[in-house]
């Protein structure tokens, strides 16, 4: 489950005060074509909007649309001096890399994005760079890389007192720890985690299905993980996105140890 950013300049509607909270909107309440349309509709797209098409597109699985518009917002950014939108696109293109396989492009993305980070003195967009070199680690089958880089992007959020992001790096902690077989630790953060991820949004319902899936799996309840499984899959469909790789691989890493 990916995290995403908190920039707030440029405004879409008057029912939402920023692109960023129009594109998260959308996003967690599972409405993405919806949100594509609203977004594509702006006679001229900010940096900001132009990086929302992309993680929309991105969510659905849609690649070459989504990386051509995150060069467009990154382009669009460094023309506008829009510098706090560039490591975010810096990281979302890392994430289109790894999904293609393009490791080493994937990790040369995410060291942009830290130099930007720094340049800003942007705490949070480090933590994204760092949530980026996980994701990327983890798809490569680099457990105990991913399972440090997370911890670096939890430190950070520690540190900057959200606990709303830490928490969900947690999450996505204990899930690469699960296919690393850290069974104890990951059953131990799950079990603190629950009730403080659940915001009643059909994004984070279906994800915490998998997290479900987990916990049955590991307490034996072989028949239970394999339904919330399919239940991951139904939910993330009508929320009109492909479930995300790193999920997947849990998934699919489930799927091969449920007794028959």
């Amino acid at each position: 489950m990916d995290s995403y950013p908190s920039s707030h300049s440029g405004f879409v509607d008057e029912g939402m005060n920023t692109t960023e909270e129009t594109g998260r909107w959308y996003l967690h309440n599972g409405r993405l074509n919806e949100g594509i349309h609203a977004l594509e509709s702006i006679a001229e797209p900010d940096s900001n909007a132009l990086l929302w098409l992309g993680i929309l597109h991105m969510k659905q699985g849609s690649d070459g649309k989504a990386e051509d518009y995150l060069r467009s917002a990154l382009l669009t950014a460094r023309e506008n001096s829009d510098s706090s939108v560039v490591p975010v696109c810096f990281c979302m293109l890392s994430r289109v890399n790894t999904d293609r396989g393009n490791y080493s492009t994937a990790l040369d993305l995410v060291e942009k994005a830290k130099e930007a980070s720094a340049q800003e003195e942007d705490r949070r967009s480090e933590a994204l760079a760092f949530h980026a070199l996980a994701y990327c680690l983890r798809i490569s089958r680099d457990f105990d890389g991913s399972i440090e880089a997370y911890k670096s992007a939890i430190q950070i959020y520690l540190d900057e007192g959200d606990s709303q992001r830490m928490n969900d790096e947690i999450r996505n902690l204990a899930t690469a720890m699960f296919l690393n077989g850290e069974m104890d630790e990951v059953a131990k953060l799950l079990g603190e985690l629950q009730g403080k991820l659940s915001r009643g949004e059909p994004y984070f319902e279906a994800y915490s299905h998998v997290d479900e899936a987990i916990l049955s799996f590991i307490e034996g309840r072989f028949e239970e993980s394999q339904s919330e499984i399919k239940k991951a899959h139904s939910a993330i469909e009508a929320c009109e996105q492909t479930l995300d790789p790193d999920e997947e691989m849990v998934v699919e890493y489930l799927s091969n140890r449920i007794p028959r």
